[in-house]
């Protein structure tokens, strides 16, 4: 199992490379500790997989879950791409 965002943003008439974590105004780390400390007072312990939502991510994205010890787990397809 692998996490995925705190709030998970989407614009649906915005185009991929400005959606969902690329999103104006996102802040990326805040998305990522959110969603950690959740699961964390749910008694939950996080995973050290990550799924970018929508499978959109760029090298900014990849570098900051680097450095928060994250591994990026991908798929070739999703099923709301078509």
């Amino acid at each position: 199992m692998g996490n995925h965002t705190h709030t998970h943003p989407y614009h649906p008439k915005a185009p991929l490379a400005n959606n969902f974590l690329l999103s104006k105004g996102v802040d990326m780390e805040k998305e990522l500790l959110d969603v950690e400390k959740k699961l964390i007072e749910q008694g939950v312990t996080p995973s050290i997989f990550f799924r970018f939502p929508g499978l959109v991510q760029n090298e900014k994205a990849i570098q900051t879950l680097k450095r928060l010890g994250l591994i990026t787990v991908g798929s070739n397809a999703w099923l709301a791409k078509g």
